[in-house]
């Protein structure tokens, strides 16, 4: 897969500050069982702390661009800011719970 250079630097990003600040080390485990790159797979977490699935999964995956689906509200900012969230493989999940009925439309 042929990745952007936008995606590509802000997954070098997230692994400095994952690798280099956050953590001391990490270790991934299990990662022979996902498919290889061109089959379509679904990885699924359910997430306590928010933010360390999604970077798990980011920096375990080195050759595909994984998409997680996030709250729609975040995507209101700027046109720039949204379109950098999609970029970077951000895809916004509308809420029955959050936002009207008629947004479903936009899942």
């Amino acid at each position: 897969m042929n990745l952007s250079f936008r995606y590509r630097l802000f997954r070098d990003f997230i692994r400095f500050v994952t690798n280099g600040l956050y953590y001391k080390s990490s270790k991934v485990t299990g990662i022979e069982n996902v498919p290889e790159p061109g089959v379509p797979t679904v990885i699924v977490s359910n997430h306590f702390f928010c933010m360390n699935d999604p970077m798990a999964i980011l920096l375990s995956l080195k050759d595909r661009k994984p998409y997680f689906i996030v709250r729609a509200d975040v995507f209101t900012m700027t046109r720039n800011a949204n379109n950098f969230l999609r970029d970077i493989g951000l895809l916004p999940a509308y809420r029955i719970g959050f936002d009207k009925a008629s947004s479903m439309s936009g899942n």
